[in-house]
């Protein structure tokens, strides 16, 4: 599954992502950052805790919960909104001592959760989403539902979503399915 089959399925996730960056290398990193989570499942906290190291040309070393480690898979388009991450990133922070963390503050740091999750709110506000939740957390569970409709097993998404326990994703996607909404 990946982004670029995930997005039309669901009318609210394309409004999300910000079709034009304007050069802002802030809105670049938050439209990557929403990219990533969409295309890929990936919990916030294994968002934030991404290293340069850790991305490749086609898949990223997550490190989970217990500290488990797995592989998700950049798919075409999520890699293109990266090169041009990357790209506005070296030329941001020339010349200036940075984390090693893949997603940063705008002064050079690791991003912190609260700042992660204060963009995703203001990305739902800026297109009109109000009264409904609008979390990081709520593009793993539209990666996993949309996976489901898409046709994925229930065995494979819980690899995917890195649950070493198949009754985890089912009980985690129960009441979804009923009540799906991004």
């Amino acid at each position: 599954m990946s982004f670029a089959t995930l997005l039309p399925l669901a009318p609210t996730a394309p409004k999300i992502l910000p079709s034009n960056d304007n050069g802002i290398p802030l809105r670049t990193r938050n439209k990557a950052m929403i990219a990533m989570m969409v295309d890929t499942g990936i919990r916030s906290i294994e968002l934030l805790g991404i290293t340069m190291d850790y991305v490749g040309e086609l898949k990223i070393l997550v490190n989970g919960k217990g500290n488990k480690e797995r592989i998700v898979f950049i798919s075409p388009a999520l890699k293109k909104i990266l090169i041009k991450y990357e790209r506005m990133r070296k030329e941001h922070f020339r010349n200036k001592v940075t984390s090693n963390h893949y997603f940063l503050s705008y002064k050079g740091a690791k991003l912190s959760h609260v700042g992660l999750w204060n963009m995703v709110r203001d990305a739902g506000r800026k297109i009109g989403i109000e009264g409904k939740r609008v979390s990081p957390h709520t593009f793993r569970h539209y990666f996993a539902t949309e996976s489901l409709k898409a046709g994925i097993d229930v065995y494979s998404l819980s690899r995917l979503l890195g649950h070493s326990e198949i009754g985890t994703t089912e009980r985690y996607l129960r009441s979804r399915l009923k009540t799906y909404t991004l």
